[in-house]
C-alpha cells in the first residue's frame, strides 16, 4: 500500500508541476523586473547588506546547510529531468544571480 501511495503522490506532483513551474516563472519575473529594481532604489547598499545577513541568519537557524540542494534535486527528480551540477543561492535585493 505504501508503494501505491508513493506512486499516486508522485503522479499527482508530476501532473501539477507544470502549473507550479509557470507560477514560479511569473513570480521570479516580477521579482527580477519589479521588486528588485524597486528595492535597489529604496534601500541603501548598507541596508541591503543588513537584509542579506538577516535572511542568512534566519535561514541558517531554520534550515540545515543542504536543504536548498535537496529541494532542487527533488524538484528535478519529480520533473524527470537531471538536476544541474550546482545552483547559487537565491537572489536578494542588490544581488543578481
Amino acid at each position: 500500500k505504501a508503494a501505491r501511495n508513493k506512486v499516486a503522490l508522485t503522479n499527482a506532483v508530476r501532473k501539477h508541476l507544470p502549473t507550479y513551474l509557470e507560477l514560479m516563472r511569473t513570480h521570479i519575473q516580477k521579482e527580477d523586473h519589479v521588486v528588485y529594481p524597486m528595492a535597489d532604489q529604496i534601500f541603501s547598499k548598507a541596508d541591503q547588506r543588513d537584509l542579506a545577513r538577516a535572511f542568512d541568519r534566519v535561514e541558517n537557524e531554520t534550515m540545515d546547510a543542504d536543504a536548498h540542494a535537496r529541494y532542487h534535486r527533488l524538484a528535478h527528480e519529480l520533473a524527470g529531468r537531471p538536476a544541474p551540477a550546482k545552483r547559487s543561492a537565491h537572489p536578494r535585493p542588490g544581488r543578481r544571480n
